[in-house]
């Protein structure tokens, strides 16, 4: 079974999609938790939703080496930062994505990843075209096809157009 993981008044829970849609009714004013400010919060007591990289963490913790997500953080050129990737090359943990989050640019963020290290491949030959709106275009790129999972990797693994969110009012 699929499970997603939170931290809840310093306790990392690990769940269902019913039990974290509860949580986030009533947590929709805590945040977010990152890889790098994830042992401060467990330390403060805080709860939150944890972004791709802050489940990273919870694998860690719990030997797990891959962990799986929707759309990632990105970059694009007059933004450097992206905790994702930032975790991607501290971590061994090695994290499968559908795509970047479509405001970002990504080529250029694969571009720099595998600058910085990260290891970027694909499940299929079909690159990624966004996580919800489809606006990303990766046009003229070649991305190895991932065949087993290794520290420092990126794993994109597009979902099928007919899978995505179609009633975008709900976001």
């Amino acid at each position: 079974k699929w499970k997603i993981a939170w931290l809840d008044h310093r306790q990392t829970i690990v769940g269902n999609v019913d039990e974290f849609c509860e949580f986030r009714e009533r947590a929709a004013d805590y945040g977010r938790v990152n890889y790098f400010n994830y042992d401060q919060a467990v330390r403060a007591g805080r709860s939150g939703a944890l972004t791709a990289s802050g489940a990273m963490r919870v694998c860690e913790e719990r030997g797990v080496p891959l962990v799986v997500t929707c759309g990632i953080g990105g970059l694009v050129s007059d933004i450097e930062k992206c905790n994702d990737l930032r975790a991607l090359t501290r971590s061994e943990v090695s994290m499968m994505a559908t795509a970047f989050k479509d405001m970002f640019d990504a080529a250029y963020t694969i571009e720099q990843a595998e600058k910085a290290g990260v290891w970027v491949c694909i499940s299929d030959k079909v690159l990624p075209e966004g996580y919800i709106f489809l606006h990303q275009k990766v046009c003229g790129m070649e991305l190895p096809l991932a065949k087993s999972v290794k520290p420092h990797m990126l794993w994109l693994n597009p979902m099928p157009k007919e899978k995505r969110i179609q009633e975008y009012r709900i976001l």
